[in-house]
């Protein structure tokens, strides 16, 4: 038998499917792992710049389990804000921000586990994403701080007929669960004017 067809070869691919499957749902849709190649505020179009901003985040909630999708108990990230009147763009993605500086975005993002066949719906795994927080002032009017929190909720979609082995495989030994992270963050490049 080749390799990957014995039972070992077997469970060894299914693990790195795993850890890829894991690092491709937990890996933020709002930016938390996204970078880009150009210099932060260079190239913008999206709205006015309002700065680079340097944000820790600490695991507040995890009902996934305790070592769902790599859940890290805190890591940092830098992330681009940009304004055009009551939308705030978060990297690039799109949400709102009202008149007292509180914002939210949200994102979705499917991954399939295992196609549909005839009457198997397939095993289709859904992670969505909420930031909400605020941003705040300094005594000068400057943007520099946000606090929030970002939430990530997985479930099979409805016509879904995910095995254990496929949560596992994906690092979700529970579905459907819910993790989150209190964020607080402070500005590190001004806006590009």
């Amino acid at each position: 038998m080749a390799p990957e067809t014995t039972p070992r070869g077997l469970r060894l691919r299914r693990a790195v499917e795993g850890r890829r499957v894991a690092s491709w749902l937990l890996g933020s849709t709002l930016g938390a792992g996204l970078a880009c190649s150009a210099a932060p505020g260079s190239g913008r179009s999206l709205g006015s710049d309002l700065g680079t901003f340097s944000v820790d985040a600490a695991r507040a909630l995890n009902e996934c389990g305790p070592d769902a999708v790599g859940n890290p108990r805190r890591f940092s990230f830098d992330v681009e804000l940009a304004r055009d009147g009551a939308e705030l763009f978060w990297d690039g993605n799109s949400g709102t921000l009202d008149s007292r500086l509180a914002f939210e975005l949200t994102a979705r993002v499917r991954v399939e586990l295992r196609a549909a066949r005839g009457q198997d719906g397939g095993c289709n795994i859904v992670r969505e994403d909420l930031i909400a927080g605020e941003l705040a002032v300094d005594a000068a009017g400057e943007l520099t701080t946000l606090t929030g929190e970002m939430h990530f909720a997985f479930t099979a979609t409805p016509e879904s007929t995910c095995t254990l082995e496929e949560q596992g495989a994906a690092d979700l030994p529970r579905l459907p669960c819910s993790m989150s992270y209190a964020l607080s963050g402070r500005r590190t490049r001004a806006p590009t004017p």
